[in-house]
């Protein structure tokens, strides 16, 4: 299946509501079909096309799915895997002799090579850290909102302004629970310490443990 099979469409819509006579005795239809009408979209079609999309972008496949914007240099991908298989045949086509770049794809001239080019940075250059954490559904703070739990995370700082993510589940059921819960996360705010991080909720707070990765830019 194609990630665009997994769009809803006018067909999967025969099942609505708008359709049915203005009288619910008019339609021939028990209490039971009415209110499987009711809930088709929102418990049957909905879940039925999301999962698809989450099991079609975690799968082998997921990336020949996916458009890109052509590099120039390369050739003609229309999609990521197509470009991984671009990118890698350019690097397999750099020649090394004890060390030295002496071609790519065959052509041959002056090479340049900068820092990043040999895992290196430059005096006074931006670095970046990753971090990890759980935020558990036992260590809120509060009796009422705003919730507020700290975690200990050593090595961060306190004047780090990370960027934080959940630590997706490979369970597809799972994932879509902690992404629920991650927002309660983010219409509050995470504010670091000397090796430590605070969350805060502002409206209500998570019911489940949620992993999360930040990466800061020193």
């Amino acid at each position: 299946m194609a990630l665009t099979d997994c769009k809803i469409i006018s067909s999967d819509l025969t099942n609505d509501i708008s359709s049915l006579r203005d009288r619910p005795a008019e339609n021939n239809l028990t209490a039971d079909q009415l209110k499987e009408r009711f809930d088709h979209i929102g418990k049957i079609e909905i879940p039925r096309r999301f999962n698809g999309l989450i099991d079609e972008l975690a799968g082998s496949s997921g990336a020949a799915d996916i458009g890109v914007t052509e590099i120039s240099g390369l050739p003609t991908c229309g999609n990521v895997q197509n470009m991984l298989f671009a990118l890698k045949h350019y690097l397999d086509g750099i020649t090394l002799q004890a060390g030295v770049v002496t071609s790519v794809n065959t052509q041959t001239g002056t090479v340049m090579l900068n820092y990043a080019d040999v895992g290196a940075s430059p005096a006074g250059a931006a670095v970046t850290a990753t971090y990890t954490a759980t935020l558990s559904a036992a260590s809120w703070a509060g009796s009422s909102a705003p919730y507020t739990q700290t975690v200990t995370v050593a090595g961060i700082t306190a004047t780090d302004k990370p960027i934080a993510d959940v630590v997706r589940s490979g369970l597809v059921a799972t994932a879509i629970a902690q992404l629920e819960a991650w927002q309660f996360v983010l219409n509050g705010k995470i504010v670091t310490g000397e090796n430590q991080i605070t969350a805060t909720c502002y409206t209500d707070k998570p019911t489940l443990d949620i992993p999360i990765q930040m990466q800061v830019v020193r």
